[in-house]
């Protein structure tokens, strides 16, 4: 009878400890910052990977939404630039690896109603320009190829 208290005394000992263990681990302070809940200017959340597109006035996955190029001039380069169309492809995005929060992605505009070819400032020889070579999209900077699609 008495090992049967004490083990009853037990059993209620050990549910106290694991009601208090999942009461605490539960609760949450309004001082720690939730991971992920870090929000850019326009309250994109960077930490999930979203970026803003003035494009499509929306927060977006770039790696989902976009047109990935690779490096041309750095075969070995991990980095990418995207090009996101509007709707009706008249423009495009451009967001390079190098930007930041604050620096705006260039827009470029469609050449022509039925042109293969984007650009940002048609009468600056350092203008970013998109080709579509065959199934490949070319980024140049001026004269230089500077990404590629695969």
């Amino acid at each position: 009878m008495t090992n049967l208290r004490i083990m009853n005394g037990v059993k209620i000992l050990l549910g106290c400890c694991i009601m208090a263990m999942i009461g605490t681990s539960c609760t949450h302070k309004s001082n720690e910052t939730l991971i992920g809940g870090e929000k850019d200017s326009h309250g994109c959340l960077v930490a999930a990977g979203y970026s803003w597109s003035a494009i499509k006035n929306d927060c977006i996955r770039v790696f989902d939404d976009g047109v990935q190029l690779t490096n041309s001039q750095d075969k070995d380069a991990t980095s990418a630039a995207y090009l996101v169309f509007s709707a009706d492809s008249s423009k495009i995005e451009l967001f390079l690896p190098t930007g930041g929060e604050n620096e705006k992605n260039p827009i470029l505009r469609r050449e022509g109603k039925d042109a293969v070819s984007w650009s940002s400032n048609s009468k600056s020889m350092d203008a970013y320009r998109v080709l579509e070579e065959g199934d490949s999209w070319v980024l140049y900077k001026g004269q230089t190829e500077i990404y590629r699609s695969e």
